[in-house]
Parts: structure tokens; sequence; C-alpha cells
């Protein structure tokens, strides 16, 4: 059996060499291309920066509502059993 017929049954891909002939990149798109892919990574930075000053704040705000909510919470309860918490 060929290395190929191998490759195939094990379900990876047949990759075969460049041919001489074949089309080849320019030295200009290598550029460009380059210059994509470290503008799309100061985007993504930028994002997970963001991410995080959001997720922040989200804690912030989660933990506000929880003592606002607890801070109610004992008011609606001194205020309807108002006695219960004098009788100590």
């Amino acid at each position: 059996m060929t290395h190929d017929q191998l490759s195939q049954i094990s379900g990876q891909p047949v990759i075969s060499p460049p041919s001489q002939q074949g089309s080849s990149i320019l030295p200009e798109d290598v550029a460009a291309l380059r210059q994509q892919i470290l503008d799309l990574s100061i985007m993504i930075r930028d994002l997970d920066a963001r991410v995080d000053w959001f997720s922040t704040q989200l804690v912030d705000h989660s933990f506000r509502i929880e003592k606002l909510e607890a801070a109610v919470f004992f008011y609606e309860s001194a205020c309807a059993y108002p006695n219960s918490y004098n009788e100590s």
C-alpha cells in the first residue's frame, strides 16, 4: 500500500509536494497578509480588553444588586414584623 492510500484510509488529507510550475505567492501578497494578521491581532487585543472591562462592570453591578436586594428584604422584614427586632 502506498503512503497516499494509507492516508486516505486513516482519514488524513493527502498532501502532495508543491509543483515548481504552480503559482507562487508574491512578496506583496505576503506583506498584505502579514499586515492583515497584525491588524486582526490588534483588534482582538482591543476586544479582549473591552470584554474584561464589561466583565468587571457586570460583577460590580451584580454585587450592588445583591446588596440592594438584601437591604430591601431586611427593610420589608422589619416593616412586616416590627416587634420581632425590638424584643431582643
